[in-house]
């Protein structure tokens, strides 16, 4: 049976999905070039924050600019209620087949980076705070919008929101970049890097890769030993899930991006790159790296933790650099709660016999009640708008905004057993799917708004 909030959702699927291609069109990629004091992520993100800025006040809420670190869009009074979204984005490949940032509907799909992570979801988090607005259903509580610059390349947006502006944490919050039904634990993520004084300078120096939450997925070298195009074929003949290609003495290797969590989905450009030239050059060093860290998952190297919350560990290689005769390699690194970073650097120091293991920085696992209000309201909400009483609540490998707040889980809006290719070539959402979580969103911001208001009296009958 439908309900109240998801009948009358439906007169805003139009205009949403119009402010969404809108939204799709900016490529707000971090872009380093376009810094400045006001555009500290470049300046496709701040488009990307201005334009929501714009569509917020357009439609009577109030905006703070944040210094252009986030857009906070803002509504009524009283305890706190905040949602967490993001306009930036990662990195895309030559391999598209639909232009990242040229939306095209197909098939019920719309096709473009940031459809689902996370310009979708934020577009349906905003309707559905319109949705209230409008009903006049936001009393007694007060809605933030956060909309922040920087989450793809480790939430600065956020850190400077609370802690360089000093914005008062919630009492309840949720960030519509995950999965439904809703996520109450997120692994720990911690970056390291791994040196190594490989020594051979025959080796040219190269660069790959521009995000360390990304499997590395294209990589190339230009080598002049002999017999090249024999090592090629031979390489390719034991390495199907690898493509090869050899263009003069140049050897390009095109493997498969996925999300950082999940490395064992994708295949490693770069590691295999390394484990051909252990093969060319006979470099011990190189082919085992290769093993430590292929399949992604820590057991190569016994860092493969796991505890109630979570069933795996994950290492992902986003990012490699040689340079005169030193490999340097950065490492996404995610963990179960119940081991400490310090534990874990120490395993692979120990394991993989790297000349240099240098931790960057992390943040520790997140894990909410799952019998807290937070978490029965938002189920509840996600539960009567979908009929879907099967699927469960989740405990994942990504993280997202909530790690940065306080009262805080992922709500939303991948579907169970949906691949929305996230990070991956030709990012899509489903048209259906981006309606209903206007509803849905409206549902659990109103649940949550009235129980911090303590006030049903003035409800809407959902």
């Amino acid at each position: 049976m439908e309900t109240t909030l998801g009948i009358i959702s439906k007169k805003y699927y139009e205009e949403a999905l119009d402010k969404l291609i809108s939204f799709l069109k900016i490529n707000s990629i971090y872009d380093e070039k376009t810094i400045s004091e006001d555009a500290p992520f470049g300046k496709g993100v701040k488009e990307a924050l201005d334009y929501i800025a714009s569509l917020a006040l357009e439609n009577g809420f109030n905006v703070d600019y944040c210094d252009h670190y986030c857009t906070e869009i803002s509504y009524g009074e009283g305890k706190l209620l905040d949602i967490y979204a993001h306009a930036d984005v990662v990195p895309v490949s030559a391999d598209w087949v639909h232009s990242p940032f040229e939306p095209v509907i197909e098939n019920g799909k719309l096709y473009a980076r940031g459809s689902s992570d996370d310009k979708g979801p934020a577009i349906a988090a905003f309707y559905a705070l319109k949705m209230l607005k409008d009903l006049d259903l936001i009393k007694g509580y007060k809605v933030r919008l956060v909309i922040g610059g920087n989450e793809e390349r480790g939430s600065a947006c956020l850190e400077h929101y609370f802690h360089s502006l000093h914005k008062e944490y919630p009492s309840y919050g949720f960030t519509p970049d995950g999965d439904f039904p809703l996520i109450y634990g997120e692994k720990g993520i911690f970056t390291y890097v791994a040196k190594y004084e490989i020594g051979d300078r025959s080796i040219p120096n190269f660069e790959f890769g521009e995000a360390t939450n990304i499997v590395l997925a294209d990589a190339s070298i230009s080598l002049d030993d002999k017999d090249l195009e024999d090592f090629v074929n031979r390489y390719q003949a034991e390495h199907k899930e690898v493509k090869l290609t050899l263009e003069g003495n140049k050897v390009t290797f095109k493997g498969r991006a996925c999300h950082g969590s999940l490395p064992w989905e994708g295949v490693n450009a770069g590691l295999h790159l390394l484990n051909f030239l252990g093969d060319i050059k006979d470099n011990k060093v190189l082919k085992k790296i290769f093993v430590d860290y292929e399949k992604g998952d820590g057991k190569a190297i016994k860092g493969d933790y796991k505890s109630k919350y979570f069933d795996s560990s994950s290492y992902c290689i986003g990012k490699m650099k040689y340079e005169d005769g030193v490999l340097s390699f950065f490492v996404n690194m995610r963990l179960p709660e119940n081991v400490t970073s310090e534990v874990a650097i120490e395993n692979v120091k120990n394991m993989t016999k790297a000349d240099e293991v240098k931790y960057l920085g992390g943040s520790e696992a997140l894990l909410v009640d799952p019998e807290s209000n937070l978490i029965k309201l938002l189920l509840q909400a996600y539960q009567e708008e979908t009929n879907d009483y099967e699927s469960k609540i989740l405990a994942i490998g990504g993280g997202t905004y909530a790690r940065e707040s306080k009262n805080s889980v992922a709500f939303g809006c991948c579907f169970p057993g949906v691949d929305n290719k996230i990070h991956d070539n030709d990012e899509f959402i489903n048209i259906d799917e981006f309606n209903k979580s206007i509803a849905i969103y409206a549902h659990g911001i109103l649940s949550l708004g009235q129980d911090l208001a303590k006030d049903k009296r003035n409800g809407l009958s959902l």
